[in-house]
């Protein structure tokens, strides 16, 4: 149950208390990621923004670099499942936080239900439903036993860092650190990278489509080159790309690079260069 807490200087926050709440957080997370030497990227706010921080981060740190967002929430999940009855500390720590959870409304992003119930707003009345649910695509997570499964898990320490709050919480122990950021303790979660690493780059290159008008994508093949390896590797991009206007240069979707087996590719941020127009989009895969 190793838990610690570190200070940071109060340096940091300096010119954190002018502008825009967006600006003040931009301006703190900054200070924070050049102190400790991590650079910020953004996961999608789809609900599984926790999973999805967590496997770029052990990928940053060369632990299983091919686990998705699925399959850690499952990972989790199941180890939760065993901690009832357990009399070690640690599961019996998890399952107090567990059941402090109970009668909370979740929250879930999709519109799932469990058992014919709207998991949005779901308030379990146990700690099986609550497992039940948190399962779930989409269905945002919180408590600290959720860090303390990935850190048991996977060996590692997991570090938070929420804005405006010079402390960075330790949480679980591992020779390798990963560290977390929240705009707030109650929602969205965020990858602080290792400022030396390197992601893997994807180049997305579509046949030639001159009908602009046309609500049909182009056909997308995508070209995956990885920060360990000189050989790039061609795969194919199975997704309904957004129309590409011109008025909008930079647009965010969701883009799944996979093979005839179905495995997902890793995930990351990239520019493209499209044929018919030549703009900078930012996709996440």
């Amino acid at each position: 149950m190793e838990y610690d807490s570190v200070q940071l200087p109060e340096h940091l926050l300096e010119g954190c208390d002018k502008g825009s709440w967006i600006v003040r957080n931009a301006r703190f997370r900054s200070a924070v990621c050049t102190y400790l030497q991590l650079r910020w990227s953004s996961s999608s706010g789809n609900g599984n923004c926790f999973f999805e921080s967590v496997c770029m981060l052990l990928r940053s740190v060369s632990i299983q670099p091919d686990l998705t967002a699925a399959e850690l929430r499952a990972n989790v999940v199941e180890y939760l499942r065993l901690c009832p009855g357990s009399t070690e500390d640690l599961p019996e720590r998890i399952c107090v936080e567990m059941s402090d959870e109970l009668s909370v409304p979740l929250v879930c992003s999709t519109r799932g239900h469990l058992n014919g119930i709207k998991l949005n707003g779901l308030e379990p009345r146990s700690v099986e439903e609550y497992l039940d649910a948190s399962a779930c695509d989409g269905v945002w997570i919180r408590g600290m036993h959720w860090l303390r499964a990935v850190s048991f898990l996977h060996e590692v320490r997991v570090a938070v860092v929420i804005n405006d709050q010079l402390i960075v919480r330790y949480i679980g122990a591992g020779e390798k650190t990963i560290y977390l950021y929240k705009v707030d303790a109650e929602t969205h979660w965020d990858p602080l990278l290792p400022a030396a690493y390197a992601p893997p780059s994807l180049l997305l290159l579509p046949s030639a489509h001159d009908d602009t008008d046309s609500d049909m994508a182009p056909a997308v093949t995508a070209v995956l080159i990885s920060s360990d390896s000189s050989e790039p590797t061609t795969k194919n991009i199975l997704t309904d790309l957004p129309r590409l206007r011109q008025r909008k240069p930079t647009v965010t979707f969701q883009a799944w690079a996979a093979q005839s087996s179905g495995e997902s590719d890793t995930a990351g941020t990239c520019s493209i260069s499209f044929v018919v127009y030549t703009l900078s989009y930012t996709v996440a895969i």
